[in-house]
């Protein structure tokens, strides 16, 4: 994912007293931090007070009205226009839609969940001298996962469930340990980078996703190898390892034992 920062601005407005009704050029998100102002995208209405997200993708026409007190961050995915001096108010050419689940999914309005992390990020992106910079990127990044998983869980409860990213990680990994999984797999099916699913699940469960698929393989190993008289060949593949020696290993760094010699052990014990 390759774009350029056009603008990163806080902005504070007074009430607007007429509606102006501009065509979006470029993606544009302002996360408000205070406010009561009313948005009207493609004559759709969105209601915004403090802690929502607007987001307006090229082509779309937007009027507003209302006082608000924002953060607003304005992307180039085509990479193709000059930031000098850029505005969003200006005469701009209507960059090319990018079409990536970053920010193809995203509905006009998000409500952030989490509205400090947010709010760090912009007042760091803000103190960046060179928009062009990688760290300023990076900045951007985290900024865009983490409206992508604000919109999840409020996705989520708007349907009555629970789940955020990593607990429908949590959950699709238990249902789906036995086949292969990969990081960048898992962070695609909740639309993160991998990194920020990595620290958002490891936050919650105290390892990362990769170690919880591991773990739950190495459970089951270990019931299959201690109640059935399956081969080691055999609950390798049954728990999704393709080379049986790895597994062998793995097995002995988690309980001490070979599959043969654990299940001996017992036998002993017995």
């Amino acid at each position: 994912m390759d774009f350029k920062i056009l603008e990163c601005k806080h902005f504070v407005a007074p009430s607007a007293k007429r509606l102006i009704t501009r065509t979006v050029t470029d993606y544009e998100f302002d996360l408000y931090l205070k406010g009561d102002r009313t948005i009207y995208i493609d004559s759709r209405r969105s209601d915004i007070k403090k802690g929502d997200i607007s987001f307006r993708r090229p082509g779309q026409s937007v009027c507003s009205i209302g006082d608000y007190d924002c953060y607003i961050l304005t992307l180039d995915f085509s990479c193709e226009k000059d930031n000098d001096r850029y505005s969003r108010n200006n005469i701009n050419t209507v960059q090319r839609v990018y079409n990536d689940s970053i920010v193809s999914e995203l509905p006009d309005k998000i409500t952030a969940c989490s509205i400090n992390e947010l709010a760090t990020l912009f007042e760091e992106l803000l103190e960046q001298v060179d928009l062009a910079s990688v760290h300023a990127k990076n900045i951007v990044k985290q900024i865009l996962y983490t409206v992508n998983a604000d919109n999840i869980k409020a996705r989520n409860t708007a349907v009555n469930t629970c789940e955020s990213a990593e607990d429908i990680i949590y959950k699709y990994i238990n249902e789906n340990f036995k086949n292969r999984i990969t990081l960048d797999a898992l962070a695609g099916r909740v639309h993160l980078d991998a990194s920020y699913l990595i620290r958002i699940f490891k936050k919650k469960f105290g390892i990362s996703p990769i170690e919880y698929v591991i773990r739950q393989r190495l459970d089951y190993a270990r019931s299959l190898v201690l109640n059935t008289d399956m081969t080691a060949t055999q609950i390798a593949s049954y728990c999704g390892y393709n080379n049986v020696s790895f597994f062998i290993a793995a097995y002995k760094k988690e309980y001490g034992f070979t599959p043969y010699r654990h299940r001996q052990a017992l036998s002993e014990n017995i």
